[in-house]
């Protein structure tokens, strides 16, 4: 008996063709994973550089800003600058005539020609290489009853009319000269301020103030036998002015 081979049907699959594997010379497609997979890879890369960039550009904006000395509180005009009054901030300060951290030497013993409030950038505008005791002004403590000054009081750098009452008849005797130092009175006193107080108060506040070497006489001998008036003309004015 003779037999007749019969070859196997073919399963899908069972042939490289069938199963997905490429005959010779053959290159499997690239699959649409890889691409996103490339594509987010190089969004991912975009993203490090720019942020790297970004952070260098703000290391260079800082590093431009400058030192600088501002007021760390209320200085007064008139008033000898310490080390204590000053401290330091950063600024772009391009364009501006401020005083740097490195000149503090500089400032610190010269004078406020007018009132700094507390934060104010300093520049050399501000100070004065001389105080109040210029040539032909002298110092003079004045005692002077609460009742016989403003009302709101007198501060360092203030300007005053001294007037001499005898009798209920004044007399001038300074036309402006520049409380110095406001010292505690009687019913008490802050901040370089010298309080005035209301009618009936007996209380007597010490100051002292700068006038013309040739009026001294005349103020003091005012004080001692408790005949001077204060008089408010400007508030805070500029040293010199």
């Amino acid at each position: 008996m003779s037999t007749i081979a019969t070859n196997p049907l073919r399963r899908p699959g069972a042939s490289g063709a069938l199963s997905g594997q490429l005959g010779p010379g053959k290159v499997r497609p690239p699959s649409p994973t890889k691409h996103r997979r490339t594509g987010l890879i190089g969004l991912a890369v975009l993203l490090i550089v720019g942020s790297a960039a970004v952070a260098g550009l703000l290391a260079v904006r800082m590093d431009s800003r400058s030192a600088v000395l501002v007021a760390g509180r209320p200085i007064a005009v008139g008033q000898q600058i310490t080390n204590a009054d000053l401290r330091e901030t950063r600024v772009a300060s391009e364009g501006l005539a401020l005083i740097p951290t490195s000149n503090s030497g500089q400032v610190i013993g010269k004078y406020a020609a007018q009132a700094i409030p507390e934060g104010r950038l300093l520049d050399a505008g501000m100070l004065q290489q001389q105080g109040y005791l210029v040539a032909g002004m002298v110092a003079v403590g004045v005692a002077v009853p609460s009742t016989r000054m403003p009302a709101s009081g007198l501060q360092q750098g203030d300007r005053v009319q001294i007037i001499q009452v005898i009798q209920g008849v004044p007399k001038v005797l300074v036309d402006s000269a520049v409380v110095s130092t406001p010292a505690a009175s009687g019913s008490g006193s802050s901040g370089g301020l010298m309080s005035g107080g209301s009618p009936g108060s007996g209380s007597a506040a010490v100051a002292t103030v700068i006038v013309a070497a040739a009026d001294a006489p005349a103020v003091a001998a005012g004080s001692a036998t408790n005949q001077l008036s204060l008089v408010l003309v400007a508030r805070g004015s500029q040293l010199g002015g």
